[in-house]
Parts: C-alpha cells; structure tokens; sequence
C-alpha cells in the first residue's frame, strides 16, 4: 500500500504546480492575511530599493545606440544624400527619427523614475532630438524631475531645448558639460545669454567647452542637420551662465578662456564659491583678486602649461594671499619650467593638504615647495618617471601623511625616514613590483614602522611608542 501511494506521487509531481504549493500550502498556514500583506509590501520596498541602486547612474553612450537597428544617425540614411534628397522624402522624421525615439522613450520608461544621475556621452548630432525627447517630453519629465546630475558630453543640442532643459530641472544640483555645441537658427530671435540660467539648486558646475553655432536651416527642418555635413554653419565659442547663482559650491573651467574677463566676472557674481579649478592661463591678476576678497575659497585645482599665456611671476609682491585656501591641487602638464607654481605656493601659505601630478620626480622642486609650507599636514604625489630607482623619503619628515603614486614598471628602493619624525602615515601605490618593494622597505626600515602589503599598495603606518 505504501508503495503504490510513493508511486502514484511520483507520476503526478509534473502536475503539481509548486509556486501554489509554497504559498497557498506552505505559507499560508503559518501567516494570517495582514501578514501577507505586509510580505508583499515588503517585497515591493525591497524591489524599489534594488531598482533605486541599479538604475540611480544611467549612462547613454553612442556606441550603444548605433547597434539598435532603427537608429538614424547612420551611414547608410546620409551617405552620398545631399540635403535635398533628405528634404524630398517629407516622412523621413516621422518613420525613422520619430520611430526610433519612440522605442528608446519604451525602454527608458520604466527605470528613469529611479535615476538620479544621467549622462549623454559621444551623441554628437543625434544628441539634437535624442535628448530633448528623454528630457524635454512630459513622460520623460515626470520620471526625471528629481533628477540631481546631469552630463552632457560631445553632443549638438538646440539653444532653446538646452534652456528648457536646465528650467526644468529644478532639483538639478551637479552639471557637467564637456563639448557641447548648441544650434542656432539665423532666421531665431533667442537671446542665449539672458535665456539659459542655471537651476537655482545647483551647487557643481563643471564646463569643458560651449560653441555656439548659427546655420541657415530653417528652425522647422533642423533634422537635416543631422544628415546633411555640408550645410554651412558658423561656430564660435561662448560663455554663458555667468548668473549669480547662490548655492553654487564649485567651478571648473577646464579649457583656456580668449575672454579674459568671463572668469573674473563669474567669480564676482558667486563669491561663495568654495572649490575652483581652472587653467593657469585664466588664474590672473583680477582673478585672484577677487578670490582674495571673497575669501571664501577653500579648495583651488590649477593645470599648470608652459603653452598657457600667463604674465604673474614668482617676484610679483602686488599678488594678495588667499587665506581661507586649505587645499591646493596642481597638474604640472610639462616640467620644464617650475616658476608657475612657486609663484601660486608663494601666494597659498596656509594650506594643509597639497596634491601635485608631475611627468617627472623632481627631489629639489619637492623641497623647495615644503620649505614653503610649514602648515602643510598631508602631500600626495603622483609621478610618472623617476630620475632613479632609489627614493628617500626623509625629504617629507616635515608632513604627516605622504601618498605617493609612481608609475614606473621596475623596482623602486623606498626608504623611510628615521625615527624621530613628523610623517606618521606613507602609502605607497599602484607598485608594479610591490612584493619587492615591500620586502625592500621591511629590511631596511627601523623598529619605529608597521609596514603592510595591501594587493599592489604599500601601507606603512609610524608605531607611536615603540616599546609597545
């Protein structure tokens, strides 16, 4: 009998359908009604959340979108078609830009309300109706309203979509914009400068570059622009968004402005600006004049060049301290000439934290700079070449954190300073040999260090009492 009922279980397991099992069976004999209401909302939070993870940066990339077989920015639409072969077929935007974009709004639909930072990147000219309709559309608005960074990279976008854009993206608190080229009617009455105005939330800004060009489309037949590489446009490049905009924390310009009065103005109007980074070529005499009245800026970042145009010396005593500056970060792009940032050194005394990117190891520009900074708690060095394998790090006994990152791909013999000494804290990273270059520094360091090997770092902490 008990082998015929095992049997007769057996056959009929393909029959049973096991999800009724676990939940009408199993569990509900041991959960009441409120209980499974509250499993399922539970499981519909826990949903939420991991959608709120996945989906929080959502990143748009041309080389993605050129796979999708509907895409229009391709050859085979403008190869060998002159605008007017476009011009003819009067559907073109309706059956395939239209199409396509309607495909794209399906897809993004579900997960847009769970993102919090968005970046267009390397769209070029199909950015000029690929993003108004993620961003501009009332679906899209609706799901994208709490939006808090926005990246516009490599892109066309019309002028007037591009001030939608930002008024509509109140909540907007991070922008960056790298290369971005906004179109422009001839025959459009658009004042750019008075129409494009930052969100009032925004607190980081970061422009790499905006063109502005004038062509002779129509406004009503601009997607011919997309097509058609010969149209003749004229490009210039502009700078806008110099408005006073109050929460504005940090500012970065990282291209050399011909304008030499638009950095000085921008700062004027946000004299609460914390943190700035810009080239040396824009760092002039107005500019740090108005930094120095301000006195608010904490954090400075120069890219130093001996190609950018800058007349402030090393003996230029007019020069105003900054005193409210704690952090200095300097990207040395060529090491011929160190002038440039002795003289930014002579003018920032009191900062604690200093972090310089050089091609080479430079020991004497190294001391130079120290000896300049008695304040100075934390230095981080990132070098590319050594003038030898033999590193003493005695020379930043006057710091307390060092961090140094050398790319060389041989073995580099560190030494630590000797014990007593006011650096406490060394890492040493991105080693290519860092198993030697540990084994180096153990045997050759005094009782005063703990030395680990972390992966490819180096971390070497001074042990405060030794007899511990």
């Amino acid at each position: 009998m008990s082998n015929l009922t095992k049997n007769s279980t057996l056959d009929s397991n393909n029959k049973i359908k096991w999800e009724h099992v676990i939940f009408q069976s199993d569990l509900t004999q041991y959960v009441q009604t409120p209980d499974l209401k509250e499993l399922s909302l539970t499981n519909k939070l826990l949903r939420s959340k991991l959608n709120s993870l996945m989906f929080s940066k959502i990143q748009l990339i041309h080389t993605h979108l050129i796979q999708h077989p509907n895409y229009f920015e391709l050859e085979k639409f403008y190869l060998h078609k002159s605008s007017k072969n476009i011009e003819s077929k009067g559907s073109f935007k309706t059956d395939v830009i239209d199409k396509y974009l309607k495909e794209l709004s399906i897809e993004l639909k579900g997960i847009q309300k769970y993102c919090k930072e968005l970046k267009f990147e390397n769209f070029f000219r199909g950015a000029y109706y690929i993003i108004p309709q993620i961003l501009v559309s009332d679906w899209a608005f609706d799901s994208l309203s709490n939006l808090s960074k926005l990246s516009i990279f490599e892109c066309y976008l019309n002028a007037k979509d591009f001030a939608i854009i930002l008024n509509k993206l109140n909540k907007l608190t991070c922008l960056e914009i790298f290369r971005l080229n906004l179109i422009k009617s001839h025959a459009e009455n658009f004042d750019i400068e008075n129409s494009i105005k930052l969100p009032q939330n925004l607190n980081s800004l970061s422009v790499y570059g905006i063109t502005l060009s004038l062509t002779s489309i129509p406004s009503d037949s601009q997607y011919d622009f997309v097509f058609s590489y010969g149209i003749k446009i004229r490009s210039e490049p502009i700078y806008p968004l110099t408005q006073p905009s109050v929460n504005l924390k940090k500012l970065e310009l990282y291209f050399p402005i011909d304008n030499t009065g638009y950095v000085e103005n921008y700062l004027s109007n946000n004299q609460q600006l914390e943190e700035l980074i810009i080239s040396w070529s824009d760092f002039t005499s107005n500019v740090i004049h108005t930094l120095a009245g301000s006195n608010k800026l904490k954090s400075l970042h120069i890219y130093l060049s001996n190609d950018d145009k800058n007349h402030l010396t090393n003996d230029d005593i007019a020069l105003p301290l900054l005193y409210s500056l704690t952090k200095l970060k300097l990207t040395l792009i060529y090491d011929i000439n160190f002038n440039p940032a002795y003289t930014l050194i002579n003018m920032c005394k009191s900062i604690k934290y200093l972090t310089i990117e050089s091609k080479i190891y430079n020991v004497e520009f190294i001391k130079n700079l120290l000896e300049k900074l008695p304040n100075l708690i934390e230095l981080s060095l990132k070098v590319e070449i050594l003038e030898s394998n033999e590193v003493d790090l005695a020379i930043y006994s006057s710091v307390t954190r060092l961090k140094l990152n050398v790319g060389v791909e041989y073995k580099v013999h560190y030494k630590l300073p000797s014990i007593p000494s006011k650096l406490e804290i060394v890492r040493i990273f991105g080693n290519f040999e860092a198993e030697e270059n540990y084994e180096f520094i153990k045997a050759g360091c005094s009782n005063g260090w703990k030395i680990k090997l972390l992966g490819n770092n180096i971390l070497c902490n001074k042990i405060s009492d030794i007899s511990n």
